[in-house]
């Protein structure tokens, strides 16, 4: 038996890669090295970031520095300590678009910082030569942009990662008419290879405006609209922003297929934390359920192929019995219809 559960996700945040803000009263030594004291400096910060994560009820991250890795080996770890799941990933701007549009893009969990680094110098269009993944800007280091298309990118990029739009809406996201129109955008939203895209707070979608339209995926033009994904992410720079934007997302374990699979049925498996959907759930988390379930099943005698008694806990989301033949599947669905008449 199989079951699922809601997971409260936040599935862009950032690490003091870049621009970071610290808390007024921190005082965190993070040098970027490799020292004892650096190492300890790091794990006191990424503790700190971890417990603020479960106060706010999240439970799987997805770290997404702009075209850095470089802290995503830490942050599984402390994720292992404080029972945070942590997916690597990052943040890419494409050579496409007015300013370039923002991706980020999700690995397995058993991806490293050294996975992202390759990919940085690959996939990704970086080189330390002509086109390093950082540019000087008044004095300080900034992230700049991929020599590589959005299409080159999502072409090119291997079938392990999933890639998200963030922040759709505003600079530098995929549905900004300021960012990116026409064939360009067309083509982005019908690729196969985008799982899902931020659209920003659509319960709030009441005019006739373009933007208002598409968060109600009423947009003829875009035959993918009704099948796209619609997420939200905190796309935190501090502690404080962390989880204030979330998508619940249903898998019975968290792993890159479990979330590709919930893009691909986003209306039974994706709730984010605007949904008037989540009313129908006491304190809005749809792990509370209000309906009457069978909590467990106890069958004694003899059962197909076995002579020992069957007992099955069952769970309040989706349950599936898995089993060869002649192993009670059969028997279990009989014993609740004989015990449940209509059902």
């Amino acid at each position: 038996m199989a079951a699922t559960k809601w997971w409260k996700c936040d599935l862009q945040v950032a690490t003091p890669a870049w621009d970071f803000r610290f808390p007024p009263d921190s005082n965190y030594q993070l040098a970027h090295d490799d020292s004892v004291t650096a190492v300890s400096e790091r794990e006191r910060f990424l503790d700190d970031y971890m417990t603020a994560l479960k106060a706010k009820g999240i439970e799987v991250i997805a770290i997404a520095d702009h075209n850095t890795g470089a802290w995503i080996d830490d942050a599984k770890r402390a994720g292992e300590r404080h029972g945070v799941v942590v997916f690597p990933g990052c943040e890419i701007t494409t050579g496409t678009g007015a300013d370039g549009i923002h991706l980020v893009v999700i690995g397995d969990r058993s991806k490293t910082t050294q996975d992202f680094d390759r990919l940085m110098h690959g996939a990704f269009g970086f080189n330390e030569h002509d086109n390093p993944p950082y540019r000087q800007e008044g004095g300080k280091f900034k992230p700049a942009s991929s020599s590589k298309t959005l299409k080159q990118l999502l072409d090119e990029l291997p079938y392990d990662y999933l890639v998200l739009a963030p922040h759709g809406f505003s600079d530098n996201g995929l549905v900004s008419h300021d960012t990116a129109n026409g064939d360009i955008r067309f083509k982005a939203l019908h690729h196969e290879r985008l799982a899902a895209l931020d659209a920003g707070d659509c319960s709030q979608a009441v005019g006739q405006s373009w933007k208002h339209k598409f968060q109600r995926r009423e947009l003829a033009d875009f035959p993918r609209l009704p099948s796209l994904a619609f997420v939200s992410t905190s796309d935190a720079y501090s502690i404080a922003a962390l989880g204030s934007k979330f998508t619940w997302i249903r898998m019975a374990e968290p792993s890159i297929e479990a979330l590709r699979q919930a893009c691909l049925d986003h209306e039974s498996r994706i709730l984010c934390y605007w949904s008037p959907r989540l009313e129908n759930f006491p304190e809005r988390n749809p792990n509370n359920v209000r309906h009457a379930w069978i909590s467990s099943l106890s069958l004694g005698g003899t059962l197909g192929n076995s002579t020992a008694p069957l007992e099955l806990d069952l769970h309040p989301g989706l349950n599936v019995i898995v089993g060869g033949r002649g192993s009670g599947k059969s028997s279990v669905v009989a014993a609740i219809r004989l015990n449940r008449p209509g059902f």
